[in-house]
């Protein structure tokens, strides 16, 4: 779906989330080259690639007709320390996302494995008051991929898409409120493990 589609719509969906992060993720966007984004640059040089994943979704975001309130590390509450990595409104409702993205060293998430990366921003998310919570993963190692696309099949509440060597993975904190989707198999920790 093009970006200009969204202000058509009533509610922006989570296959529509996915596809602003992945065109974040990819090739650059102002000058349709075959440059790298600047996001992919930070993820390959191994510097702040998590923030510079958060600036370049910020940036797609901003884009878009219809996107109001956009910010990044939104408080929580008035005086909270927790933050949700980006909150804006579009149509009238309100979204507060988290987003974590693998390290390319360690294949962690801001030092933790994937599933306590998940547990612990979809438990994080659910004090946030908002229309839709989505936690997002941007995961690159095979391993991970795989893990996100298994857990995305067993569940109506989690989404997953992929383009060249990204996969984005979103599970939507509001239909989905125990958060964990990696409890209900082995297997899929079988595959996390495999790398």
């Amino acid at each position: 779906m093009k970006l200009a589609n969204l202000n058509y719509l009533n509610a922006m969906t989570e296959k529509d989330f996915l596809n602003i992060v992945l065109q974040a993720a990819g090739k650059h966007p102002s000058n349709h080259s075959d440059e790298p984004s600047q996001f992919r640059m930070a993820w390959a040089s191994g510097e702040r690639w998590e923030t510079m994943a958060q600036v370049a979704v910020h940036y797609h975001l901003s884009r878009l007709a219809g996107v109001t309130d956009l910010d990044r590390e939104t408080p929580y509450s008035e005086g909270s320390r927790k933050e949700a990595d980006i909150s804006f409104s579009f149509q009238n409702e309100t979204y507060a996302i988290e987003l974590k993205v693998e390290s390319p060293a360690t294949n962690q998430y801001g030092g933790h494995d994937l599933e306590d990366a998940i547990r612990m921003d979809v438990e994080k998310l659910t004090k946030f008051k908002a229309d839709h919570r989505w936690m997002v993963v941007v995961a690159f190692s095979p391993s991970h991929r795989l893990t996100l696309a298994m857990a995305a099949e067993w569940e109506n509440s989690l989404f997953y898409d992929f383009e060249d060597d990204f996969a984005v993975f979103l599970c939507n904190v509001d239909t989905y409120p125990h958060g964990l989707p990696f409890q209900f198999s082995n297997s899929i920790r079988r595959a996390d493990t495999s790398d």
